[in-house]
């Protein structure tokens, strides 16, 4: 009877039996088969102890005269020897042929002997080995869905490989495992074993394995029986539920949507596992989630899995207290560590008001978490410091909370265990890293200074600085290590130094890339990127190989933390090309500096009415006010130049549509000038695709003839962006609702009657998806008119599908994210003013991609639209911005 994986009706769901033999004969043979194997896998998973028969040696090293190998059929007599490692006419080398008993073992599995004979002169060796059966190359029968290539690959053989009859059990059971896990619920294998032959040289045996493979199961649904607290709920994309917090993967569709998953016994167990792990979360102690039963069509390819859920009685606080100890080192053993109570470092009080978890409340592991959080920030604000980098007796640590259960009451007592560690001072604040670059392009973005309190939130904000800084990130690059701090000790242990590692990214970046918007068309170009320029800094030849050397090398051009960018992208619908200077830190002073900017640029735009191309050059001055707020005023002067019409004036059998009367007004050359201020605030935790923190963008602009300009108006725009994450994973990659404000006024004055119509308000594209660029608003003979008031906002739900970790980190970047969105926005062509009857809103989907190269698509569906309105369901962007 052969030996075969079955599933008895009665099992318990994940185990196997062995068949039953109907065979009475065959049942003692079956037996000593399996002990056979048994006690080869044995053999395999340490090797036996091997015999040495020793005799009485006149020397205790002898040459060896002689080594005779017997039993041997498949190795050669000087393979066998030279894994001993004895050689003749030489001492004998009793440890060494002890180690060599071994080699042959686990290099050519035999079994080995070794025995002396005593002869003149010397010794003779005996070497006997008895050779464990093998097959020269394994077969499978029986499978039909998966083909013998990857049948080898999961059982980890190559084709042909020579396998051991003690591995058979081994790759039985990866062969089992591997159809479990693709969902082949009834796999059923035997393996076969053909004792050698003459037909079969050296001993052999033919090995195959028969499988039956079953159908595979796809799982058609779940359904989960007394998830009352918790119940599954679903809108539109949105989902909800005891499955969404378990992060269910049973059941759950694939992409595309309408593909299902398989039923995969480990899986289903591992999902209970985190839904039962989910109720003690939430304070459900003694909830319990199994498996009721699973209901199979007739074919067996398809099942509903039902799921019986027991919720019990949820438990909530009963009291809550904060104690502080003090770790120390056990005298009678340094490596073990001891607590001793200690007073708190802040009141009991103080410390409480500070929790999530209270007193009634229910028990829930997340508000311990959030609670965990606060008391690290806030002793962290004090210089209590939780870092790995400093000694376990001096870090401050949220230790395992006390719990006491009160099953009767269902009440937990909880008391907080506070390793309070030692309060900490920065002594000096070093960098490692900046070999090219002026130590002051890192240390003006210090909001913490030697003497000062280790304050762990100003530590992780300068961090977060650094690290935004472009001189020291390049998206494109995902192998190089981000920005890290750590304490290095002094010979004070409450005073440490603070030490950034840093590692700069490309001194010169040059792109030759492309960028593509549906809406804005295709452009082309290049990129001259120097994130860390030195204007000051001249190379020591004008030579052009030698001054482009040098400025690769860092020593030219380079250290002083300005930034020139230069970009040439000619395209379809908008040419662009630029040139920026930056000077962050025009004084040299670090902190409350000033900054210079300096710009030039012309664009070319086509639109369905007319062409437009601007030309602009200005500076700004700002002003720091805080390691995250600025304010800034500038001058900027240049031109307008409108040509091209489609048609002006009024329609007519040859030109049909006429322009707006605002763009024709403004056909040809108009000069601008003006004076700008403002301010800005920006604390997002990271340059691209932020998951938290605040920007807040004002300025007001000023054109006016006495400056030079054509036209006399005021414009103003206000900008607020919020990420809010949700979850307690702090940081990694979580989802976020984003929030964005954007406010726009502007106003003619003085001999000025409007705003001109280039300089108007325009929405549509990126900034209310669902329409094309400029395709909404106020529109006169079919063309967009614009506002001088415009009130557009976001409301976005973003979620990440891919993450990756940081090189050199345990930190999980974003890669791949998916967002549910709903725009809205009006324009208005008065200022100041809003006629909500113009009001535009649309609600979609998108996906991006963050790989060096961004892609956004994005699927965006009209809900309050107007006459004239141009409407685009799919857009996408791709391209370095």
């Amino acid at each position: 009877m052969l030996r075969s994986h079955s599933r008895p009706s009665s099992r318990s769901l994940g185990r196997f039996g062995l068949g039953e033999s109907k065979a009475p004969k065959h049942i003692l043979a079956g037996a000593l088969r399996i002990c056979f194997f048994a006690l080869v896998l044995f053999g395999s998973l340490s090797a036996p102890t091997f015999a040495q028969t020793d005799v009485a040696l006149e020397t205790d090293s002898p040459i060896v005269l002689e080594i005779r190998v017997q039993g041997n059929q498949r190795y050669t007599r000087d393979q066998l020897v030279a894994a001993l490692g004895q050689a003749e006419g030489v001492p004998l080398d009793r440890r060494g042929v002890t180690e060599g008993l071994d080699v042959l073992w686990r290099s050519f599995h035999v079994v080995p002997r070794v025995s002396y004979r005593v002869v003149e002169g010397g010794v003779a060796l005996l070497l006997e080995v008895e050779e464990i059966p093998s097959d020269f190359e394994p077969r499978f029968v029986g499978n039909s869905e998966i083909d013998q290539d990857e049948l080898y690959e999961w059982a980890g053989l190559e084709e042909g490989e020579e396998i051991y009859l003690n591995r058979i059990p081994r790759i039985r059971q990866a062969l089992i495992d591997a159809y479990l896990e693709e969902g082949y619920y009834f796999v059923e294998i035997s393996d076969h074993v053909k004792s050698g032959g003459e037909d079969l040289p050296g001993g052999a045996s033919d090995v195959f394995f028969e499988i039956r493979e079953g159908p595979r199961v796809k799982v058609m649904d779940v359904v989960y029986d007394g998830n009352l607290s918790l119940p599954n709920d679903r809108f539109l994309f949105w989902r909800t539920g005891l499955s969404v917090l378990g992060e269910v993967e049973t059941g759950k569709r694939g992409f595309p949507f309408f593909l299902r998953s398989h039923l995969v016994q480990q899986t289903l167990d591992s999902d209970m596992v985190a839904m039962r792990n989910v109720y003690r979360d939430l304070g459900w102690l003694d909830a319990v989630v199994e498996l009721d039963h699973l209901e199979f069509n007739r074919e067996r390819d398809e099942v509903k899995i039902h799921l019986a859920i027991d919720e019990g009685e949820p438990y909530r606080v009963g009291s809550l207290s904060v104690v502080g100890v003090q770790r120390v080192r056990d005298p009678s053993d340094p490596n073990r560590i001891q607590r001793k109570p200690v007073e708190l470092r802040f009141s009991e009080e103080e410390l409480l008001e500070l929790s999530n978890l209270e007193v009634g409340g229910l028990f829930e592991q997340r508000l311990i978490n959030r609670d965990k959080f606060r008391l690290r920030t806030y002793y962290g604000e004090h210089g209590y410091i939780s870092h790995n980098t400093l000694p376990i007796l001096e870090r401050f640590e949220f230790l395992e909370p006390q719990l006491i259960y009160d099953v009767e009451q269902n009440l937990v007592h909880v008391t907080y265990v506070l390793a309070q560690g030692q309060q900490h001072f920065i002594q000096e604040i070093l960098f490692v890293g900046t070999d090219k670059t002026q130590d002051r392009v890192l240390r003006r973005e210090l909001s913490i200074f030697p003497g000062e309190v280790a304050d762990l939130k100003e530590i992780d904000d300068s961090l977060r600085r650094i690290r935004s800084i472009a001189a020291f990130r390049n998206g494109l690059n995902q192998y190089q290590i981000p920005a890290e701090y750590r304490f290095v000790e002094t010979a004070d242990s409450a005073w440490k130094n603070l030490e950034f590692t840093v590692s700069e990214s490309s001194i010169l970046r040059f792109d030759i890339s492309a960028a593509a918007g549906s809406g804005v068309g295709i452009t082309g170009g290049i990129n001259l990127q120097l994130h860390n320029f030195d204007a000051t800094r001249l190379p020591s030849s004008w030579n052009p190989w030698t001054a482009i050397q040098e400025i690769a090398a860092g020593k030219a051009f380079h250290g002083a933390g300005q930034t020139l960018n230069l970009r040439l992208f000619p395209g379809t619908e908008i040419s662009t090309y630029s040139i920026e200077f930056r000077e962050p830190d025009l004084f040299t002073r670090h902190i409350d500096r000033y900054s210079l900017s300096l710009s030039a640029f012309r664009r070319l735009s086509g639109f369905d009415t007319h062409e437009e191309e601007r030309r602009e050059v200005g500076f700004r001055i700002g002003k720091q006010l805080s390691p995250d707020s600025s304010v800034f005023a500038g001058y900027s002067t240049g031109e307008v130049k409108i040509d091209e019409l489609e048609t002006a004036g009024e329609p007519s059998l040859t030109s049909p549509l006429a322009v707006p009367q605002l763009l024709a007004d403004q056909e040809g050359e108009l000069d601008l000038a003006s004076i700008e201020f403002g301010y800005n605030w920006r604390s997002l935790d990271f340059p691209i695709a932020p998951n938290s923190g605040h920007l807040l963008s004002y300025s007001t602009e000023v054109f006016d003839k006495a400056l030079g300009s054509d036209a006399e108006f005021v414009s103003t725009n206000f900008v607020f962006d919020w990420y809010i994450p949700i979850g307690e994973d702090i940081g990694a990659p979580r989802s976020r609702f984003r929030t964005r404000f954007d406010l726009g006024f502007a106003e003619a004055y003085g001999d000025s009657k409007t705003v001109p119509y280039s300089e108007r308000y325009f929405l549509g594209g990126r900034s209310l998806r669902g329409f094309d660029r400029r395709g909404v608003g106020p529109n006169e003979n079919g063309a967009p008119i614009g506002g001088e008031t415009k009130v557009a906002a976001r409301l976005e739900y973003i979620f990440p599908l891919f993450s990756g970790v940081e090189p050199g980190t345990y930190q999980r970047q974003e890669k791949f994210t998916g967002a549910i969105f709903y725009d809205v926005g009006i324009l208005d062509t008065d200022s100041f003013s809003l006629d909500t009857g113009e009001l535009r809103s649309s609600a979609g989907f998108s996906v991006s991609l963050w790989l060096g190269l961004p892609l956004t698509l994005s699927f965006g569906f009209p809900i309050d639209e107007g006459q004239g309105d141009d409407k685009r369901v799919f857009r996408f962007d791709i391209g370095i911005r």
